[in-house]
């Protein structure tokens, strides 16, 4: 192997410092085209943990729509591995992928499942329509192309198979970014379960399931529960969620969107972080939350869900279902020994969830599924 060449849609802190620790695991230089960057933009969103320093020292280039610059780097990089974070929504990415197999170089892709997330019934029926029609026709020559699928999405394979990916050729894996720059790890103890506080973060959107979130705080404050509730950002339904917790008096402060020096302080304080997505590729919140050593309480409907499973960092209730979200909070409430057993693991799972050591998994799993291509 001499190098690895990504063609990624944007520089992305999910990716790109995952991608710089595979390259150093195999022992080769790296350089990432992408179709987008603004950085002065990511550097605003300040929620997420973007700013300038983040990216020193990755090889990147913009390439935008540029099929001659694309064509170039391609051409002067043709001994390398080609790596495609993005083969089905770039056309001119879409063009090099076919180019870089047509020139001999080993080609795989490292993607999400197309699930749909679209807000509205007429823009999810249209993506539906897409995404069963459209796009298996259009990545056909794509998916025959590919020596192997690095699913971002976990174990979700489903919309892959319908797409066309073969399932022997899919590797399920996730997202795996560094912690949000100037936070760390804090170990749990009884003063947070004494002073019990729910996190939760992302977009207030009916596919995240906040509303599962407010209907499990009204149960559990039947019971006659002492705890309170934080939920950050902003989205269609925070006004009326707002007015329902008002109205039932739940303790829940809706924040909005923070600064991310508030935001690391929640992550870190916090007793327990909770993630309702119905329907998510992955859910990066959840890593980000585990990187403080928050305990974990996740959806079915995440395909964050792996990483849950897989470091024992919490636990996982059934999409949509209030019920058996209150029932594991409950049980973490008044369980004082379970809380602290969880909030052990969660705060060990540091290591394992770091870049560094997922691209070493990623290469194991590599070697298993195709060895041939590590060479």
């Amino acid at each position: 192997m001499t190098g690895l060449l990504v063609w990624a849609h944007s520089m992305c802190r999910s990716t790109a410092f995952f991608y710089h620790e595979l390259s150093v695991q195999l022992g080769v230089p790296l350089k990432i085209c992408v179709a987008f960057y603004d950085m002065e933009n990511f550097a605003n969103r300040s929620d997420l943990g973007f700013s300038d320093c983040e990216f020193e020292g990755i090889n990147y280039e913009l390439v935008g729509n540029d099929i001659q610059l694309a064509a170039k780097i391609l051409y002067s990089h043709k001994k390398y591995h080609q790596i495609f974070g993005v083969y089905h929504i770039n056309r001119t990415f879409r063009k090099i992928f076919i180019q870089a197999h047509d020139l001999g170089c080993k080609v795989a892709v490292f993607s999400e499942a197309p699930i749909n997330m679209e807000l509205g019934v007429t823009r999810r029926l249209l993506k539906s329509l897409y995404n069963g029609r459209v796009l298996p026709f259009r990545v056909r020559p794509h998916t025959r192309c590919a020596t192997f699928f690095v699913n971002y999405s976990g174990d979700d394979s489903m919309e892959l198979h319908r797409v066309g990916w073969d399932a022997g050729k899919i590797i399920p894996f996730g997202y795996f970014p560094p912690p949000i720059l100037g936070s760390c790890v804090k170990q749990r103890n009884l003063k947070h379960h004494e002073d019990f506080h729910i996190l939760c973060t992302g977009a207030v959107e009916h596919i995240r399931g906040v509303q599962v979130l407010i209907e499990a705080c009204r149960l559990l404050r039947a019971y006659g529960l002492a705890f309170r509730v934080t939920i950050t950002q902003e989205g269609s339904l925070r006004r009326a969620l707002q007015n329902q917790a008002t109205n039932d008096e739940l303790p829940i402060d809706f924040r909005g969107y923070v600064p991310v020096e508030q935001l690391i302080a929640l992550y870190e304080e916090c007793s327990c972080f909770v993630a309702c997505g119905l329907s998510e590729p992955w859910g990066i919140r959840v890593n980000d939350a585990l990187n403080c050593g928050a305990p974990l309480i996740v959806s079915d409907g995440m395909g964050v869900k792996k990483l849950v499973n897989e470091v024992y960092a919490g636990r996982i209730f059934k999409a949509g279902d209030p019920i058996a979200l209150a029932s594991m909070l409950f049980d973490l409430m008044t369980d004082p020994s379970m809380y602290l057993k969880v909030a052990a693991d969660s705060a060990n799972a540091f290591n394992k969830i770091s870049p560094k050591a997922a691209s070493a998994r990623l290469v194991r799993h590599i070697n298993y599924v195709a060895p041939f291509w590590l060479e």
